[in-house]
């Protein structure tokens, strides 16, 4: 018996893209142009499906070479920056389009969600469009009629229900296709970012939602740019990149790759000329490096509750040790307001600086920011002498993740506080 949900084998999708008509400034150019444009006409629609072993400019690889394999029940999150071929992936397993080379193969029932309001008609109401949109997902009518009242509660649009779809909003639409979807009794469920046009509320109630389907041994795949989302829903993950798989494995593995792949000239901002400064004279700091505690790598983005380290790289420039040195880095938000700070001196972590290059790390357990870009600030004293100060020394950028381990991402406020805490009766 065959035991996978999905198995994909060196799958590749490839498309020819258009190129402009040439202009012509001549009567003569224009005449001659109309005359042979059929021809030309034909020979680019068939150009669009013909492909030579010769590879030209105008062949763009969507994916290329994938291979992979998932059983049953599993939470797959799909990741990649615009373009890495996420989308292309699920149109290929939802039989929307075709590869090009390699096989997909699908083992069960399927259903997909790849776009608001796809299989809706706008002229029909909500109530007409669950029995539309079921029909396309292949539901039957008695299995629809089954599942009726708990699509509309799902949705959360039952007041609007004998509404047109046309005067919905997207968030009312989505919340509509993803309830249709969430009761169609399918082994397989294909999801792509729908979820990032619903409020908070639903986003979570989805969730859980997802979370049921998988114990009763469905299978998810689940694209989206809400690196939070795709850590509390998906156990596993694949990271794709220029079309090309990058890494298959558990999801907090591929998420740490996918936010560590940054250009490495803004990690290592070289602050030895930095105008903005106070000191620098004794003790000056010279860099900065973002690491991810777990696997050490440097990285320019994090998500909320990750484990990273900063390492400061400083020169004493005497040519004696300094004794009992406090460093300090300070927090800002996107407006250069104050968040939080952490200092050696109240945990009582004072360091000797011997003459010469220096580091000093300073580990943060469970990032406590939500999300944004976050500034980070400098400062170098002992004996309540300043030695170095920075104000802007370098940035981070913070994804939402599950901060509290448990599967409902925090409030959608910008660059606030997260802390840890607990009710008790």
């Amino acid at each position: 018996m065959t035991n996978f949900a999905i198995k994909v084998d060196n799958l590749s999708k490839r498309y020819r893209i258009g190129t402009m008509d040439e202009k012509h400034d001549t009567l003569g150019g224009f005449i001659q142009s109309v005359i042979l444009s059929p021809f030309r006409n034909y020979k680019k629609i068939k150009s669009l499906s013909t492909f030579n072993n010769n590879e030209d400019e105008n062949i763009i690889w969507a994916i290329e070479k994938i291979t992979f394999e998932i059983q049953h029940g599993t939470l797959l999150g799909i990741i990649g920056k615009n373009g890495a071929g996420k989308s292309t992936l699920l149109k290929i397993l939802s039989r929307i389009t075709a590869p090009s080379s390699g096989s997909a193969k699908i083992n069960g029932r399927i259903a997909s969600l790849l776009e608001v309001g796809t299989g809706f008609h706008p002229d029909l109401s909500g109530r007409e469009n669950i029995f539309l949109n079921g029909t396309l997902l292949g539901m039957k009518k008695n299995e629809i009629m089954k599942n009726f009242n708990n699509i509309v509660d799902f949705s959360g649009v039952g007041k609007f229900i004998d509404t047109p779809i046309k005067r919905y909003s997207s968030g009312m639409r989505v919340r509509l296709a993803f309830s249709v979807a969430a009761y169609l009794e399918a082994e397989i469920l294909l999801i792509d970012e729908v979820l990032a046009v619903g409020d908070i509320e639903f986003q979570n109630k989805c969730i859980s939602k997802m979370e049921d389907i998988s114990k009763q041994g469905r299978t998810i795949l689940f694209v989206s740019h809400n690196m939070g989302a795709i850590q509390s829903i998906c156990d596993t993950g694949l990271l794709l990149s220029n079309g090309r798989l990058d890494m298959h494995s558990d999801i907090n593995s591929v998420l740490n790759k996918y936010v560590s792949n940054v250009d490495t000239n803004i990690l290592e901002k070289d602050l030895n000329e930095v105008e903005n400064r106070t000191g620098g004279k004794i003790i000056r700091i010279q860099s900065i490096k973002i690491i991810d505690t777990k696997s050490g790598n440097k990285i320019q983005n994090a998500l909320s509750g990750q484990n990273v380290t900063i390492e400061i790289y400083f020169k004493n420039l005497s040519a004696e040790i300094i004794e009992k040195v406090n460093f300090a880095i300070s927090f800002y938000n996107a407006s250069m307001n104050f968040m939080f700070a952490c200092s050696g001196r109240p945990i009582n972590k004072l360091f000797n600086a011997s003459p010469g290059e220096n580091c000093v790390k300073c580990e943060i357990k469970k990032l406590p920011i939500n999300s944004g870009r976050i500034y980070i600030g400098l400062h170098c004293d002992s004996k309540d002498q300043t030695l170095d100060n920075i104000k802007e020394a370098g940035y981070i950028d913070i994804e939402k993740g599950d901060y509290y381990g448990t599967g409902i991402l925090p409030a959608p406020k910008k660059q606030g506080l997260l802390i840890d805490y607990n009710f008790n009766k």
